[in-house]
């Protein structure tokens, strides 16, 4: 769920929701939620083969029916230049690398600092894996500094 949420679609709407000032929340990771979801069984989740069946279903009552079950359409969002950017470099300086960051110490921090250095420049592109490596811990650590804080 982490993954899909921040490596992917947290991807492509973070940068815009940050420039006005806005935060990124993930209710469907509430433990309420995540709970819920996983005392449902698959055939109910993926309901003749539909995933997501049970998303989708609730949709198509509020929206058109062809809209909810279209063909899916992605784009890679532009990593490299996102993560040049001064601001996002100053966030993961002052939160990601910060020492009381708890995810750090999950994570290869050696090799998170070398793919930070190496994307500083944004000419320079990094394989795939590594931005989704990054996002992942930038976006995990976002929402666990907002988290912290709303505990306060």
């Amino acid at each position: 769920i982490q993954i899909a949420c921040t490596g992917k679609a947290g991807a492509k709407l973070y940068d815009s929701m940050v420039r006005f000032g806005n935060k990124m929340i993930y209710p469907y990771l509430t433990l309420a939620f995540v709970d819920q979801s996983f005392a449902l069984p698959f055939a109910i989740k993926c309901r003749d083969g539909v995933n997501k069946a049970i998303l989708k279903s609730m949709l198509a009552q509020h929206i058109p029916h062809a809209l909810v079950y279209r063909k899916k359409k992605g784009f890679a969002p532009p990593m490299h230049k996102i993560f040049s950017e001064s601001r996002i470099r100053e966030y993961i300086h002052s939160t990601v690398l910060n020492d009381e960051n708890p995810i750090l110490s999950y994570i290869d921090q050696k090799r998170f600092n070398v793919l930070w250095k190496a994307s500083a420049h944004s000419q320079s592109k990094l394989p795939r894996r590594a931005y989704e490596f990054m996002w992942n811990v930038t976006a995990l650590s976002l929402w666990l500094d907002q988290t912290k804080k709303l505990w306060r």
